[in-house]
Formats: structure tokens, C-alpha cells, sequence
């Protein structure tokens, strides 16, 4: 059996981190549960400790995997799953292992991306860019979203109430939410063709979101910035219906709410030294921030956040200044991306994050990471 040399010293040192992990996945679990007590009920531990050493390592290993083909990426990953072992909580866990699935995906598209792959369409001579057909499928959900939230408007729900018509209905897709629902559609307009942007441009419009409205114009901008014509229509229009939708919605308490978010969420990362640094520890604002919030905003009917409706603020709060170092890094690396042919839709993503919280729900994260791998992908091999 032949052995291939490595060759750079980055990849000798990944592969070299790589085996130590392994070697401790599989050799340490007869004993670990012997020097590291999870429950403090040695019967107990005897299966749970090996489990948590298991994912505790493994959660490692994936980071190594991930910063073979992104160092940055894969370093903050390993921040992540160290930050949820040290600082154990339930939501930390659940941070842990949907940073480490959302680098995964991001992987695989840029790999899928790169490769530029193509399929034979349903066994013809036709094939299809994997690449295409995943934009085609995040414009057709976008347009799936509209239809719904045009019934919406009509008073019916389907998919949550069945054939019931209600009159308490928001515009709000099946994501539930409408300023989500106008981040979702934001950043998939710059993805479409020019005939299906104005269906996903009603769709944002639906949402009544004007930081959605903001996103979907830079977006789209951005993805014109050579065509002059295009570009002025785009800001005409869109300072036309920006001053429509103020004159109908003057209710701008929605800005104060986040405000309050955000100041209480500097004041609390800021507090001492090791959080300034380190942060609360991944999935920790919403315990410690919700309760501070409704208290800030004193007598009345105030829900109890669960985010800071601002990912940069609610980054630094929770993984401090290593993490937006390491933020910064990455974005750096890949500051390509904003050249891409994708770099609209990037545009749109990014304004999102200003004012809510795209990339701490599945439902929008996902197309996020999508566009993120695209955006990020060198050219095809």
C-alpha cells in the first residue's frame, strides 16, 4: 500500500490535528468516563461521558475537516465547540451543532459550485448546471412564498389552518413572519431572471419591512452596477415606493424595540473584561438579554426576544471580540465574493443582518448559506 506525502504545512498541520482527534475518539473512550464525570452518577456516566467525549471531539474533527478547505471557517468553528464545552448550556449545544451543519452546507455548495457540475435532465441529452438549478430553486421558493402570502391577504392559510378563512391574517408566508418573510425575498430577487423580480419585489413590498425594502434595492443595484438604465429605474422606483409605504405605516416603534436590544446587548458584552473578549458563550442572549429587555421596557405587553435582531451585536455579545477577529479574517479571505455574480444577492443577505436575524433561523439560514457558498466559490474547475 503506497502513502502519499503531504505537501503544504497548513495541510500536514490539519492532517496532523486530524489523526490526534481520532486517535482520542477511539482510544480515550474505555476510560474517560473515569477522570470526567458528566452526571456525577458513575453508572450513569459510564454512558453518557464516553457520548459527550464523542461529540465533544467529533464537533473538533468536523472543525479540522472544515479548515482543510476554509482556515478561517474551520477556526471558528473550533472557537464554537470550544465555547460550548467550556460554558455548557442547552442552547449552546444547539449553536454548536448548527454552526457545524451550516459550515457543512456551506462546503458542499462551493464544492459543487467550483466542480461545475452538470446533470443529464431526466435522462436526455439536455443537461443541467448544478449551479443553475440551485438558483432556480431558491427563486422558485421565493415565488412559492409570494403566492401564499397573496392568499394570506385573501383570508386563508392553508398549510397552518386548513380551509378556514380568518380575518386576523398577516402577509407572512409559511415562515410566519413578516419581516423574515421580506429578508427571505430580498435576498432571491437579485438571483432571478428580470421577468420574476417584480413577484418577488411584491412580495417584499407585502411585508411591509423597510429595512427589507433597503436590502432588495441594494441588491438589486448591486447586480446592476454596470447598466445605468436598469440601476435608475431601480432607485426611482424604489424612493417612490419607500415614501408610500411611510405615508401608510408612520409607526416606526419597531426601530425604538431594537434599540433598546441593542444598547442593553453592548452594555452587557462590555461588562467585563473576559466578556469583551470571550463573549456570554454561543445561544446565551436570548436567556440573558429577553429578561433585561422586558424590563427595560417597563409596564406592558412585551414579548420576550430570543435575538437581538441585529447578528453583528448578537455575534459580538456571544462570542466577543475573538469571534468578529475571526469574522473579519474570513470575510477578508473571501473578499472576492463581492464581486461574484451572486455578490446582489450577498448585498441583500448582508443589509438583512442590520435589523433582524436571518442566519439564527433554518427557515432563512439556509438559503443564506447557500448564497454564501456561491458567493464564496472560486471559478469552476
Amino acid at each position: 500500500m503506497s502513502a502519499r506525502i503531504v505537501g503544504s504545512g497548513r495541510e500536514a498541520g490539519s492532517a496532523l490535528v486530524a489523526v490526534v482527534l481520532l486517535m482520542g475518539l477511539v482510544l480515550v473512550q474505555p476510560w474517560i468516563a473515569a477522570v470526567w464525570s458528566v452526571s456525577g452518577d458513575r453508572w450513569y456516566d459510564q454512558a453518557a461521558t464516553p457520548l459527550a467525549f464523542f461529540a465533544l471531539i467529533g464537533a473538533l474533527l468536523v472543525a479540522v475537516l472544515v479548515g482543510w478547505a476554509d482556515p478561517w471557517l474551520g477556526a471558528f468553528c473550533g472557537y464554537v465547540v470550544l465555547s460550548a464545552y467550556l460554558r455548557p448550556t442547552l442552547l449552546g449545544m444547539a449553536a454548536l451543532e448548527y454552526v457545524i451543519a451550516g459550515a457543512v452546507l456551506l462546503l458542499v455548495v462551493r464544492h459543487l459550485a467550483r466542480t461545475g457540475l452538470a446533470l443529464p435532465w431526466f435522462g436526455t441529452q439536455w443537461f443541467v448546471n448544478v449551479v443553475q438549478l440551485l438558483v432556480l430553486a431558491l427563486v422558485a421558493s421565493g415565488v412559492f412564498q409570494v403566492a401564499y402570502t397573496l392568499g394570506q391577504f385573501a383570508g386563508y392559510d392553508p398549510l397552518w389552518f386548513g380551509a378556514e378563512a380568518r380575518a386576523d391574517l398577516r402577509p407572512m408566508g409559511t415562515i410566519r413572519s413578516a419581516p423574515l418573510l421580506g429578508a427571505y425575498l430580498a435576498m432571491l430577487a437579485p438571483l432571478a431572471p428580470a421577468v420574476l423580480m417584480p413577484v418577488l419585489a411584491l412580495g417584499v413590498l407585502a411585508s411591509q419591512s423597510l429595512l427589507a425594502l433597503l436590502a432588495l434595492v441594494l441588491g438589486l443595484l448591486v447586480r446592476y452596477r454596470h447598466r445605468l438604465l436598469p440601476a435608475a429605474a431601480i432607485l426611482g422606483g424604489t424612493l417612490g415606493t419607500g415614501a408610500i409605504m411611510l405615508a401608510f405605516r408612520p409607526d416606526l416603534l419597531s426601530v425604538g424595540y431594537r434599540w433598546t436590544m441593542w444598547r442593553l446587548s453592548v452594555i452587557d458584552w462590555l461588562a467585563t473584561p473576559p466578556t469583551i473578549l470571550f463573549g456570554h458563550g454561543f445561544g446565551a442572549w436570548g436567556g440573558r438579554l429577553g429578561p433585561q429587555y422586558v424590563a427595560a421596557m417597563g409596564p406592558g405587553e412585551h414579548r420576550m426576544p430570543l435575538h437581538a435582531h441585529n447578528e453583528l451585536i448578537q455575534f459580538a455579545h456571544e462570542g466577543g471580540l475573538v469571534a468578529l477577529g475571526l469574522l473579519v479574517a474570513w470575510l477578508w479571505i473571501h473578499r472576492g465574493a463581492w464581486r461574484s455574480p451572486f455578490s446582489g444577492a450577498l448585498t441583500a443577505l448582508a443589509v438583512t443582518t442590520l435589523g433582524t436575524f436571518p442566519f439564527h433561523l433554518a427557515t432563512t439560514a439556509a438559503a443564506g448559506v447557500v448564497i454564501l457558498g456561491l458567493a464564496t466559490a472560486p471559478e469552476p474547475a
